[in-house]
């Protein structure tokens, strides 16, 4: 998983000014806030405009803007998921922001994202590559590399 910032802003600032879906603004600008949050820096306000289009609906990403934008608690954001998918997503992006917050038990929580049987949602694989151990081979001296 990449953790750049300054490309993540780009991608974003493209889709709003290519006027993409409401729906994938909403996403890309949570993405870019857990992302500013994790590396404890200022945003810069892509992430925001992100989001305010999406704030006043009632839809799904309507409820994740308004949670991002802390109008909603992480226990009411749970509450508001009317499907599996919904439930694994606001796991995922509560656990998400308290990774970025410090939390120690925040990786028991992505843990059960990993754990979810919708596993086609992105969030489930993200959260299982999250979690994987790194894998540090070493060569054997004698061994040549093409």
């Amino acid at each position: 998983m990449q953790r750049d910032l300054p490309a993540a802003r780009r991608a974003l600032k493209r889709g709003l000014e290519a006027n993409v879906d409401e729906d994938d603004l909403a996403y890309g600008g949570l993405w870019v806030l857990l992302l500013e949050r994790s590396l404890g820096v200022a945003t810069d306000g892509t992430a925001g405009r992100a989001l305010e289009g999406s704030m006043g609906r009632t839809s799904w990403t309507g409820r994740l803007a308004a949670w991002a934008n802390g109008r909603i608690s992480d226990a009411d954001l749970g509450k508001l998921a009317q499907s599996a998918a919904q439930r694994v997503e606001a796991q995922f992006y509560t656990a998400m922001a308290r990774k970025a917050a410090g939390d120690a038990a925040a990786d028991e929580r992505l843990r059960a994202v990993s754990k979810s049987p919708v596993i086609d949602l992105l969030e489930v694989q993200l959260a299982r590559e999250m979690l994987a151990p790194e894998l540090h081979l070493d060569v054997p001296r004698n061994a040549s590399l093409p």
